[in-house]
């Protein structure tokens, strides 16, 4: 009988030769019995299985989940490499710096719900204390990766936005020191540099320098106050300290605390416009 036949040798079920019934086949024809014009013929190769020495081989797939592989070299070594990108790309997630980056947007998120400026105030603080140590931590443990230099670049802009926003708010409804004569011109003012500074100026500087591959010092570095505050540390954290404590300032109602930022705030706002309008110059030139 047909069940007991031996196939030929190279298409056992161990090799993945798939066998099927032939159609239109009387059952007598498919396995119980001879076919009519002689000869078993109840079992037929399937059309589609590869000639004899290309066999499938069993592999974990880019999500680690079993696959069959056909047996072309370079395509299980392409698998394999999209799995170590996987499994990379799944590290960073729990990169310590990258953590700490979430441990910012919480704390953002918990700054927007405030009922309070001083709450407000707080844990923007926290957040922007977390900030200054991520990248430290970073280089630190060695973790440096390009999720990271995106998530820090992002949260910073959202950061200086939600901040200037906050503090034109405050001005609008009154609860500043600052007069109704100004509080028109100095929320228009706030909210403009949100525009200019935030996403402008960052967004091209940005774009020229991750897509187009433009050197940071291509960007403004002819105006002096730019490469004053690119090229001194000192000077970079105290413009941007200065930026985010005076839109704070504002939002408690500290006047001592305006007075002080008011310097690096203007400083570090000139400087971006600087670098705006080079970029334009560059654009139209």
């Amino acid at each position: 009988p047909i069940g007991t036949q031996r196939l030929p040798p190279g298409r056992c079920a161990g090799r993945h030769w798939p066998i099927q019934l032939a159609p239109n086949l009387s059952p007598a024809a498919a396995g119980h019995g001879p076919h009519p014009g002689g000869g078993h013929r109840g079992f037929q190769r399937h059309p589609r299985v590869p000639p004899r020495g290309r066999f499938r081989r069993f592999e974990l797939g880019p999500c680690g989940a079993g696959a069959a592989v056909h047996g072309a070299p370079g395509e299980v070594e392409s698998n394999l490499v999209s799995c170590n990108t996987l499994i990379s790309s799944c590290e960073e997630l729990f990169y310590v710096a990258n953590i700490l980056d979430y441990g910012r947007i919480l704390t953002l998120y918990w700054a927007v719900q405030a009922s309070d400026g001083q709450t407000f105030a707080l844990w923007y603080s926290v957040s922007y204390l977390l900030d200054c140590v991520d990248g430290y931590a970073a280089r630190a443990l060695n973790q440096e990766s390009r999720l990271g230099y995106y998530l820090d670049m992002v949260i910073d802009r959202v950061s200086s936005c939600l901040c200037l926003h906050f503090a034109a708010q405050a001005v609008i409804e009154g609860n500043t020191f600052i007069g109704e004569t100004l509080a028109p011109l100095v929320a228009w003012t706030l909210r403009l540099l949100i525009v200019i500074v935030e996403i402008l100026a960052h967004t091209s500087v940005m774009y020229l320098s991750e897509v187009l591959g433009v050197h940071q010092k291509q960007m403004g570095y002819e105006y002096a106050i730019v490469r004053t505050y690119l090229s001194d540390k000192r000077c970079l954290f105290w413009s941007c300290l200065s930026f985010e404590l005076f839109g704070l300032s504002i939002i408690v109602n500290s006047m001592p605390g305006v007075m002080i930022a008011l310097p690096g705030f203007a400083f570090r706002a000139a400087a971006n416009i600087c670098r705006l309008m080079s970029i334009l110059a560059r654009k139209n030139s």
